[in-house]
């Protein structure tokens, strides 16, 4: 009975973290709508405006957020309803197409792939789809990422990259047990430190949090 509890709490949770994000996303409607006209699904939104990392959420939030923000909330779990990004009647003609555009791409029409139809995703180039997130990302008032950065003919590894050169060191590594620290495991509070002291001149710019769920995510891509 308390499992089931539980597991209620966590998924008005979640449910509540989409409402009140899809609000937030609001304030880059005009990209949101872009890409949505465009034919991407709220998936491929969420990612590629990094929603998941941003607001250290699952990706089903994430993707729920996206939803919300576009198609609006009604109200009913205390918090205040807002209309969404399209009206009603324009989303109606948008589903369909999204609905074709998702048979397509999944060859159960024509076998024609999306990329080859350019719709969704795909009419955006990837310094295009970039740049929205890097947009998204300072209009929250946050820092982006550092690329890589090439000067006197060096090229400087991008931010999460050396923060994954730093995870993978032995330097930063523990030697012993403590602290609830295991012998081996990542000493993330020197990694976020030699991150920050390299990229944001020592400020506290990258959280612990921030650092580790990002290197973790880099990681796991590779596997």
């Amino acid at each position: 009975m308390e499992k089931k509890k539980d597991s209620l709490s966590n998924m008005l949770g979640a449910i509540r973290k989409s409402i009140l994000i899809g609000k937030t996303l609001q304030d880059i409607s005009e990209k949101l709508i872009k890409l949505y006209k465009n034919g991407s699904t709220y998936q491929e939104i969420a990612e590629t405006l990094g929603v998941k990392e941003s607001y250290q959420v699952t990706s089903s939030v994430a993707k729920s957020a996206v939803g919300y923000a576009i198609r609006g909330y009604s109200g009913g779990l205390v918090i205040k309803p807002y209309s969404g990004l399209i009206d009603e009647k324009e989303l109606s003609v948008l589903r369909k197409k999204h609905k074709l555009e998702g048979s397509v791409r999944g060859g159960r029409k024509s076998g024609i792939s999306q990329s080859k139809k350019h719709s969704g995703m795909f009419t955006l180039t990837k310094s295009e789809r970039k740049k929205i997130a890097y947009e998204w990302v300072l209009s929250r008032n946050q820092v982006p990422w550092t690329d890589k950065i090439t000067a006197n003919n060096r090229t400087a590894p991008s931010e999460l990259e050396y923060a994954v050169s730093l995870y993978n060191s032995q330097e930063f590594r523990s030697n012993i047990n403590c602290q609830g620290r295991s012998k081996g495991s990542p000493i993330w509070e020197d990694i976020v430190f030699e991150v920050n002291k390299k990229y944001h001149k020592g400020k506290n710019v990258r959280t612990l949090k921030a650092v580790s769920q990002a290197v973790y995510s880099f990681v796991k891509k590779l596997k």
